[in-house]
């Protein structure tokens, strides 16, 4: 800990280089010497969050992965999905480096949650809705996604539920041409999982069930039944319980996804 007593710039500054010398650039480097000295304290105040071991079926997984199969994972919430996640990527970069194991989601939210990208961003192929021929044709011209589908080793691609079974086949397709080998995806399916390629992509296709987050136990049942499309009164319950109340207001900021949405709301009478 820090002594207030002798608060002065040099001290500060020197307190703040001692500290990163063992534990890393922790605050970014426009701030002032008491904006760094907070962050430090912050830093050491902070309670340390307990080590957590996998459990022998996630390292069942790893111990796959790391021998070169293709692995599918799911399991309901609370069940260590992302906690596995991190241990797959940081193993898949010591085997391959870092430049060649890339990570995505099929939505922005997921990837910046995993420091990644999109799936689309990754293949170059933008929203993704032209036919299999068009999208190679888009991928071959955009220099960068030829270099990135030449150069991976491993993909990793969180929430996959959310690409349609049409997408994935079109990846494999454009995989396949431009590498010249199958990769197991290969037909205009509603879910990935319904592709016909789906079972000869993966080597394992394992379902977690262990649940960890036990101090959430309501919200996990929540999660769990809407998983199965299941529910019952209590959910509605704790689901209206989240919803706000506050009334509508014309000057507060509103945020559209398209470009057609902005215009109908900055164009309509006041």
């Amino acid at each position: 800990m820090f002594e207030e007593k002798n608060f002065s710039e040099s001290n500060i500054q020197q307190s703040v280089l001692e500290f990163k010398a063992t534990r890393g650039n922790t605050c970014w480097p426009q701030a002032s010497a008491k904006s760094k000295v907070k962050c430090v304290r912050s830093e050491l105040t902070s309670p340390k969050k307990p080590k957590v071991k996998l459990t022998d079926q996630q390292n069942q997984i790893l111990e796959a992965i790391s021998n070169g199969n293709s692995v599918f994972i799911t399991g309901s919430a609370g069940t260590g999905k992302t906690y596995l996640l991190q241990h797959i990527i940081t193993k898949l970069r010591k085997i391959h480096g870092k430049s060649r194991v890339f990570v995505t989601a099929s939505t922005g939210v997921a990837a910046c949650s995993l420091n990644g990208q999109t799936l689309h961003s990754f293949a170059g192929i933008g929203l993704g809705d032209a036919s299999a021929v068009d999208l190679l044709s888009r991928v071959t011209l955009d220099k960068r996604a030829f270099r990135r589908w030449n150069k991976i080793s491993a993909l990793v691609i969180d929430e996959i539920s959310m690409i349609s079974g049409e997408v994935f086949d079109n990846l494999e397709f454009i995989a396949t041409s431009i590498r010249s080998e199958e990769l197991g995806w290969n037909k205009k399916k509603k879910f990935a999982f319904e592709a016909d390629c789906w079972n000869a992509c993966f080597d394992m296709q394992i379902e977690l069930k262990t649940i960890f987050r036990q101090s959430v136990e309501q919200l996990i049942k929540l999660l769990h039944g809407i998983r199965k499309g299941k529910y019952d009164s209590e959910d509605l319950k704790l689901l209206d319980q989240c919803c706000s109340k506050v009334e509508p207001d014309s000057s507060a900021v509103q945020l559209y996804p398209r470009i057609e949405d902005v215009s109908r709301v900055t164009t309509r009478p006041v």
